[in-house]
């Protein structure tokens, strides 16, 4: 428990301190480019934008996005993520349980089965007792046996 409580720190940790990277950057992103409009050069650098540039540039919103993503959902939704998964090991273990009982429910029955084909042998043997002195080998017994249950 402590070892999952000092693991479960050190990950809140990491993502608090990329949060605060992630923070900065951004600020530092948004001041250069207000900057840039303040000193008028913007316009300049927008109008003479190339369309490989343009390509750049957008690639690296996206994955600026998408680090934002994998920072901010674990620490928004962290609480919920681990609920998931206690609910999922739950649920497989209950699984697990359920598939035990069906197994020794499906044992239980093939002996209970067991046991019917053997009244129903015995009750075979009964009826045709005239026809089993016949029957001289027990090779022979079990054949007449096999062939009348079967």
């Amino acid at each position: 428990m402590n070892a999952e409580a000092s693991d479960g720190k050190s990950k809140h940790v990491i993502l608090i301190s990329l949060f605060v990277v992630m923070t900065l950057l951004t600020a530092c992103i948004i001041g250069g480019l207000a900057y840039e409009w303040y000193t008028g050069s913007l316009a300049f650098h927008w109008t003479n934008l190339k369309d490989s540039h343009a390509a750049v540039i957008s690639q690296l919103i996206f994955l600026f996005g998408a680090a934002w993503a994998a920072v901010l959902v674990p620490l928004l939704f962290g609480e919920q993520l681990q609920d998931v998964e206690r609910a999922a090991k739950s649920a497989r273990e209950t699984c697990e349980s359920i598939e035990k009982r069906m197994r020794a429910a499906a044992d239980e029955t093939r002996e209970e089965f067991k046991k019917i084909i053997r009244l129903q042998t015995m009750a075979v043997g009964h009826l045709h007792k005239d026809q089993l002195a016949f029957l001289e080998t027990p090779e022979e017994r079990n054949e007449f046996i096999d062939t009348s249950v079967g």
